[in-house]
Formats: C-alpha cells, structure tokens, sequence
C-alpha cells in the first residue's frame, strides 16, 4: 500500500513538473499550448499531492509501530501518461501569392513542404517551417518574424541548402534547411520587394529594392553586392515562353492566334494565349450566350499539328459558376484540372483526360462553404495543392482522393 501511494504521488509530481515546464515556455512564447488544454486542474492536483503525502507518511508511521518485519519492495518507475503535442497555432500564409514549395531539405531523396506560416493576431506574426510530405507532421518551425498581411516585402526562397525569408522590418534570416537552425541575419535596407535565387548559384539570391534597383546577397557569407553587367537578377515568371529547345515534358507559354479559328464553338474568342505541355496546347476563351452572358470554354489542341482535340465548357452540365465566383485552370501531362464555385456555394474540382475531354473525376472540396475564400491552386509530383480558407488540401492527381488536409499548426 505505501508503495501505491509513493507511486501516485511521484507521478503527479512528474506531471505537474512537465505542465510547468511547457507553461512557462508558452508565456516566453516559444511554443503555444492548444486551445483545448486548461492549467487549472495544477492547482487541484498541488493540494492532492499534499493529501496523498500526509497519507502515505501517516502509514509509514502506523507500519513502523506495527513491527512488520517485511523488506520494502523495489519501487517501480511511474508510467505518466503522454503529454500532448503543444500547437504553433499557426495556419498557412498565402498572402502576396505564397505557397509552399516542395524540397528535399534533408538529402533522404524525399521532398518536404517549406512554407511560410502565419500567427494571426500576434505582433511578429510571421514564421517559417517544414512538413513532412506524407504526414504533414511539423519537422521544424523558426520565428516569429515581423509582417503584414500580403505585405510586399514578406518573401520564402530556397537556395542550396539555405532557407530565406525576408521580412518588413528590412531583415534577411537565413537558415539551415535540414535543421531550422539560424545561419544569418542580414540587414536589407529598404527592404525587399522581390526575392529569387540566382541562376546556377547555390548561395546567392537576388533582391529588388524598387522597380529598378537590385541587389544579390551572398547567403553563406552574408555580403551584399551590385548586379555585375549584363546579369539577369530578374525573378522570371514560372510562365517561360516556348522555344525551340524547350523540352517536351516542359511547361511553357506560347501566343497562337490561330487558336481561334480551331474551335467549333460559336464565336469563340481567346487572347491566343496557349498552356503546353508535352504533346498539347490548352487554350481558354470565352463564348457569347443568347443569354447575354459569357461562358468560358475550354479548348485543347495537339502540340506539333495544332489540330483541335477537344472543347467543352469549362463549368460541368448541372453546374452554375457563382455570381461572385471564378475558374482556375492547370494542365497536367494527363488532364487538365479545373477549380470553381458553384452557386450553392460549394467548391469543385474537375479532372478532364488532356486526348479524350472525357470527365476523369470530380469531386467537391471538404470544409469549404459559400464564404470560403479560394487562394492558390498548383500541381507538383502527382499531388493537387489547394488552398481554401487558409487550409491546405492535398488532392490525389490521379483519383481526386483528398488524400489529407491541415489547418491549424
């Protein structure tokens, strides 16, 4: 019986030294409790912990006077039941047109998801941190940094093995993109408006200061220099125009007015703009409807011969776009992917095979309603990247299982 009761008083010792431990880091603000958890049930175990000692000293003294002659048994180490998980209590920052980026951090030939996170309501709101692709379990996350909300010059880039982030208090933090650490922090006067790494540099990133002002910061040793003459310190658009030597299985952009004439559909009008990729040519316009309005049509053609394959209207047959709605559109090597609001508020994605136009898959997004805000759509290594709400979904390309979904952090 005695051992029963030292058993259950140092257990509740060990929590209660656990609790305030992960406190007193939540108020230094290193790490945020979950909403759900509540301190007060401490105070009720201290007084309990004083109980269950007064007993167990009080049976002690009662055993002794008894004279039992029996050897103490060997106390056993207490299995304390598992603390959960403190929350960041951060979502996913999608201001400015950020989304993640898919990067093998940590040479294991898999990629992790590297984005910038957002605190709302704190002072320094801004932080920084990687997923484990499959799991989305949280490998490490730095901050806070300080920024405003779509600030333009609140920026993530990666080069070598060096995560960037700058901020709007005209500062530079560079970390180690394995472990999170912090390698820099560099002085950016006037801040940064743009940000990307160097072409064929494995430490340096261009800045833009204004619309015509750059600078290139050596990452690794943490100096600063003037755009040598003639080098391209542009961030390009991910959009590049096709040339020539431009791989097949390259995405590029290409200017085709003759797409026009290719569709069947009655005054069928596009800028001429095409989407392409491998062996196609996507291509959207719009129609007039005796209706007066102006439904967006959805035309592919074969890449060499510009032969119509297929058209069809972008909004699915039963489908109405939302008054306040509109699409979003990405070719793929085997469909093109569409994303809308339907008038009853929901959200869809339609998945139409890139040689047939026949319907791969749909499929409406969880979580999402009428007020859900819709920010970035893109497609890398076989996975659909969404954003509704600030919450990242994570869409199978091929079936359109939403195969996971997260939050808050």
């Amino acid at each position: 019986m005695a051992n029963e009761y030292r058993d259950a008083l140092q257990a509740a010792q060990r929590r209660i030294e656990v609790l305030e431990r992960e406190l007193e880091l939540a108020r230094s603000g290193i790490v945020r409790p979950p909403v759900s958890v509540s301190y007060a049930w401490v105070w009720l175990a201290v007084p309990l912990c004083f109980v269950l000692g007064l007993g167990a000293l009080s049976f002690l003294v009662v055993r002794s006077r008894g004279g039992d002659a029996r050897a103490p048994e060997p106390m056993s180490e207490p299995i304390l039941a598992p603390v959960a998980p403190l929350s960041y209590g951060v979502t996913f920052y999608t201001g400015s047109g950020s989304r993640p980026q898919l990067v093998d951090v940590d040479g294991d030939g898999r990629k992790e998801i590297v984005s910038l996170f957002w605190g709302k309501g704190e002072e320094r709101p801004l932080h920084v941190g990687v997923l484990d692709r499959d799991t989305l379990a949280v490998k490490w996350m730095r901050g806070p940094y300080p920024s405003q909300w779509s600030g333009a010059h609140t920026h993530l880039e990666i080069v070598g093995s060096r995560v960037v982030v700058t901020d709007s208090r005209e500062t530079i933090h560079v970390l180690d993109s394995k472990s999170g650490e912090t390698l820099q922090t560099i002085p950016f006067p006037g801040g940064a408006r743009a940000a990307c790494a160097l072409s064929g540099s494995q430490s340096e990133v261009a800045l833009q200061i204004d619309w015509e002002k750059w600078q290139v910061v050596d990452v690794t040793a943490g100096s600063l220099r003037a755009p040598k003459k003639g080098e391209d310190v542009s961030c390009k658009s991910p959009y590049r125009p096709c040339e020539a030597k431009t791989p097949a299985d390259s995405r590029c952009t290409d200017y085709d007015p003759s797409a026009r004439a290719r569709a069947k559909t009655p005054a069928f009008s596009t800028y001429g703009s095409t989407d392409v990729l491998g062996d196609t040519r996507f291509v959207t316009g719009q129609t007039k409807a005796k209706d007066g309005s102006s439904p967006e049509i959805l035309l592919v053609l074969d890449r060499k011969t510009k032969a119509r394959r297929w058209e069809s209207p972008a909004i699915l047959e039963g489908d109405t776009l939302h008054i306040g709605g509109h699409t979003d559109h990405t070719l793929t090597a085997s469909n093109v992917v569409s994303f809308y609001q339907t008038s009853l508020g929901e959200f869809r994605l339609v998945a139409r095979d890139v040689h047939t136009g026949n319907e791969t898959w749909k499929t409406k997004v969880s979580g999402a309603q009428e007020g859900s805000y819709a920010g970035n759509l893109f497609v890398e290594d076989g996975d659909i990247f969404l954003f509704v709400d600030h919450a990242l979904h994570i869409v199978d390309l091929e079936t359109g299982h939403e195969r996971r979904t997260v939050t808050w952090l």
